[in-house]
């Protein structure tokens, strides 16, 4: 009974008026923010519906990433603004191999030849990957010569079952 008056007829005590000044502040404070907070999405749901569908997947696969404050892929210049080193120095250690460029198109030739296959026997290596094979029967079903794939597995390409 310690929040009611018992009295409703005798003025209010300091300690009453600060109290009730206090709620009223905060609940002026909670309308204003549902009223921000309304607006807020209305703005939110008017600039999505502009967004482009290359935009939009960008956004969505930002805000669901586990890792969004890491970009995938950045420009030296947007590495620098987040590390703080400069320009200079990246491309510094980008020619000492420290840093890499992405390549766009994933593997190329030259991957490929320390691997000892071509580019068709690589895609036709591909779709065999998830059924469990012996090396021999993975040759006729990939059209792969077996000695290929004997190095291969001594490169350490295969995992034993």
């Amino acid at each position: 009974m310690a929040g009611k008056r018992i009295n409703k007829t005798a003025p209010l005590s300091a300690a009453e008026k600060q109290k009730r000044h206090r709620e009223k502040k905060a609940e002026e404070k909670r309308s204003a923010d549902d009223v921000f907070l309304s607006k807020m999405r209305e703005t939110f749901i008017s600039d999505i519906n502009k967004l482009s569908l290359d935009e939009l997947m960008a956004l969505m696969r930002k805000a669901y990433s586990k890792k969004s404050s890491i970009p995938d892929r950045v420009t030296l210049k947007e590495l620098s603004e987040m590390t703080g080193v400069s320009v200079y120095e990246l491309k510094k250690l980008e020619a000492q191999g420290v840093i890499e460029p992405i390549k766009e198109n994933g593997l190329e030739g030259a991957d490929l030849s320390i691997i000892g296959l071509t580019e068709d026997e690589f895609m036709r290596f591909v779709k065999y990957l998830d059924t469990p094979l012996t090396l021999k029967e993975l040759s006729a079903k990939a059209e792969i010569p077996l000695y290929k794939l004997e190095r291969m597995d001594k490169m350490g390409f295969f995992r034993p079952a």
